[in-house]
C-alpha cells in the first residue's frame, strides 16, 4: 500500500557454526487503518522486517549460476542420476522384503 518501512538499526550476531552477519531491521511508520493490514502483519505493533545484505548477494548468485548454461545441464542430471539413488534407498529402507 505505499508504506515506507523507515530503518530503525544493525544487529550483528554469531550463528551457532560461527558464521557473523548483519541484518538491518525496518518498521513501517503506521500500520494502523491500513486496509491491508490483516494480510500483511498479525501482530500488535507496526511491521518489521529484517534485511542481510549479504545473503541477498549470495542468493542472487546462487539464482544466477542455476539459471547459466552450466547451471541447467547440472540441474537436469540430478534428476536422473540423484532422484533414483534416492528412491532405491528408501524402498531399501522402509520395504526389505519386497527386494
Amino acid at each position: 500500500m505505499g508504506q515506507h518501512m523507515e530503518f530503525k538499526e544493525e544487529r550483528s550476531k554469531v550463528s551457532t557454526t560461527g558464521y557473523k552477519s548483519r541484518t538491518r531491521y525496518y518498521e513501517a511508520s503506521r500500520c494502523e487503518g491500513c486496509p491491508m493490514r490483516g494480510m500483511c502483519y498479525k501482530g500488535n505493533e507496526n511491521r518489521t522486517i529484517e534485511i542481510n545484505q549479504n545473503l541477498n548477494r549470495h542468493r542472487s548468485k546462487a539464482r544466477e549460476l542455476l539459471g547459466s548454461e552450466k547451471g541447467l545441464y547440472h540441474r537436469r542430471k540430478r534428476s536422473v542420476e540423484v532422484e533414483a539413488v534416492f528412491g532405491q534407498l528408501k524402498a531399501i529402507i522402509y520395504l526389505p522384503d519386497l527386494l
